[in-house]
């Protein structure tokens, strides 16, 4: 998919996401159960698993809003998220099959409306099933 220009094949390529999104919001919204992302955000590589992430540093992978406990953070690979600001990571999730990942995504909840400076603060986060495949997440998305 790289290699055809059907995913961003460097951090500059990607950006342009911002301005022109590479997916329709029709698309997006029919693939998220809940309708509510706008947009989609496709990371370029070099991918990180959410592992590599936290020994470099990134701390939202262990607040509670994260879910910390829903990934198996060595077999999860973050591939892209629904746009700026969204703080919902989308991951290929490699735990049930190493060949085969599901995609998911981080949901959130109504606890979002609450003081992020409340312990409880988006705590009934949870990952949730985007696709059953790579390859359904790609054609549902017509990329």
């Amino acid at each position: 998919m790289i290699a055809t220009g059907r995913w961003p094949a460097d951090a500059a390529t990607a950006s342009r996401q911002n301005v022109n999104s590479w997916v329709s919001t029709e698309r997006v919204r029919a693939l998220v159960p809940t309708g509510e992302p706008w947009e989609l955000f496709l990371y370029s590589p070099p991918f990180a698993t959410v592992a590599e992430l936290v020994r470099e540093g990134d701390v939202f992978w262990d607040r509670p809003s994260s879910d910390p406990d829903g990934l198996d953070r060595e077999k999860a690979l973050v591939i892209g998220d629904f746009g700026l600001g969204s703080d919902a990571p989308i991951v290929l999730d490699y735990r049930d099959n190493e060949v085969i990942p599901v995609v998911r995504y981080l949901q959130w909840t109504d606890q979002a409306d609450e003081e992020v400076s409340s312990p409880s603060f988006g705590s009934s986060n949870a990952w949730v099933l985007l696709a059953p495949s790579f390859e359904l997440f790609v054609q549902s998305l017509a990329l």
